[in-house]
């Protein structure tokens, strides 16, 4: 009992610490940064949360800026600008403000992929996975940016973590906790409610410590009620406020529309997305779920018309999402500095090789390592549908922080552990399971050598 207090106590010192240098390389971060933030989404938010903090609810920030117009808006999920409308309401209303809310989301976010990381593959995995979320240039590069990915990290590490405590210690309750942290997801990135079909039913029913189908089915409708319970305030809000059919965001519509362009399907601009496609002629000031469904319409119509386009323009796609296609060609586009941008994307080329040695060497090992690696074909088949921007490859960014710690952690332990994960074997001791499992997987990763 004593030596079990006292591991978890030495992980907990060191988390902290790691997480105190990530706040503080991001605070140096923002100090130099620009308070100007590029038009986009960060100018929205940093709108929305002025306008949810003033008590006007949820109004498309153009239209209630520029025409004093108060139209409702679903166009990003309500979480992240929820949050900062808390710091507007305390009076704080400057970028720099809410870039170092940002910060604050970030190093929560820190805490959480150690826990997360301790739960693939043991402490020293999960601190050298905290480690990385706190240096990692494509992790922090967006609180400056004032957008949804600085909370990201946080809520979607938290639904990886109820996905692997869920499998190892599968129940009613864990399955509740799928749920709750899958809506938080959810309400931070839309296409997150995905993973409930893509992580949540597959862990779920491929579980060998959940007996019979009954069981399992029991716990997937818990996991789905509890989603949809926490979800439905915002869907029904939705369907009951705007004139067209709105569940959780009609973002959708916007990117079909902005990708699906004579001048996104060929030249410089193949595979990317402009908000300068299919909105020609449209009310300056109209109800935001009939203008955008229109935009979306004419979106499908040119990408029915130039189907022969497609497989190129998907393809193009995917290579803009993984940085493999003309990286650096619109490098500044988004506000960030070029140093960033390209330090992110050196950053990414790194995790991803060593992410595929940490999957290779979890499998190796008899560890759950899918619900990580399912993100690659997860995020490919987003870009494949919507667009090219590296951003919608950040769910793939936060598990490979996991995978590739495993790999750094077996060079920097190399030589005090003679199995090939050094710290699985006390995964038991640490979360305080009471079983032998940890034993078991120890002994298995020594006799995979």
């Amino acid at each position: 009992m004593n030596r079990r207090l006292g591991l978890r106590a030495n992980f907990v010192t060191w988390l902290a610490v790691i997480v105190g240098v990530g706040l503080v390389i991001r605070v140096v971060v923002l100090a130099l940064a620009s308070r100007d933030l590029a038009f986009g989404d960060g100018i929205w938010y940093h709108s929305e949360a002025q306008i949810i903090g003033g008590g006007h609810g949820f109004l498309a920030p153009g239209q209630y800026v520029f025409g004093g117009r108060h139209l409702a808006t679903a166009e990003h999920p309500p979480l992240y600008p929820s949050l900062l409308a808390i710091i507007t309401w305390a009076g704080h209303t400057s970028v720099r403000n809410f870039q170092l809310a940002d910060a604050c989301f970030g190093a929560a976010g820190i805490a959480v992929m150690g826990y997360l990381g301790r739960a693939v593959a043991g402490q020293r995995v999960g601190l050298v996975a905290a480690a990385l979320t706190a240096i990692a240039p494509n992790v922090w590069q967006y609180d400056a940016m004032v957008i949804s990915e600085s909370l990201l990290v946080f809520t979607l590490g938290l639904f990886l973590l109820a996905v692997f405590r869920f499998w190892d210690r599968p129940g009613l309750w864990s399955a509740a906790v799928l749920g709750v942290t899958l809506a938080l997801a959810t309400y931070t990135r839309v296409e997150m409610v995905f993973l409930g079909l893509v992580i949540v039913v597959p862990v779920v029913l491929w579980n060998p410590r959940l007996g019979g189908a009954t069981v399992k089915l029991r716990a997937v409708a818990v996991a789905g009620a509890v989603t949809v319970a926490l979800l439905a305030p915002w869907v029904v809000r939705n369907l009951t406020t705007f004139d067209g059919t709105v569940f959780l965001s009609n973002n959708l519509d916007s990117v079909i529309a902005g990708a699906n362009c004579e001048s996104m399907y060929s030249g410089k601009g193949l595979g990317w997305w402009t908000p300068t496609c299919n909105v020609e002629g449209l009310p300056r000031f109209g109800e935001q779920s009939v203008v955008f469904a229109k935009i979306r319409q004419r979106g499908i119509t040119y990408a029915t018309d130039h189907a022969g386009r497609l497989p190129v323009v998907a393809l193009a796609r995917a290579g803009r999402t993984w940085e493999v296609f003309q990286p650096f060609e619109n490098i500044g586009y988004d506000g960030r500095p070029d140093a960033v941008w390209i330090a992110s994307t050196l950053m990414f080329y790194v995790l991803a090789v060593l992410g595929v040695i940490g999957a290779v060497m979890l499998r190796r090992a008899r560890r759950l390592v899918w619900p990580l690696a399912v993100m690659a074909p997860f995020v490919t088949a987003i870009a494949f549908l919507t667009c090219g921007l590296s951003r919608l490859r950040f769910p793939l960014d936060i598990a490979l922080l996991v995978l590739a710690a495993v790999p750094i952690e077996r060079l920097l332990f190399r030589s005090r552990t003679g199995v090939r994960i050094g710290t699985i074997e006390h995964r038991g001791a640490d979360d305080g399971d009471g079983h032998d499992r940890a034993a078991n997987d120890a002994r298995r990763i020594t006799e995979a050598r």
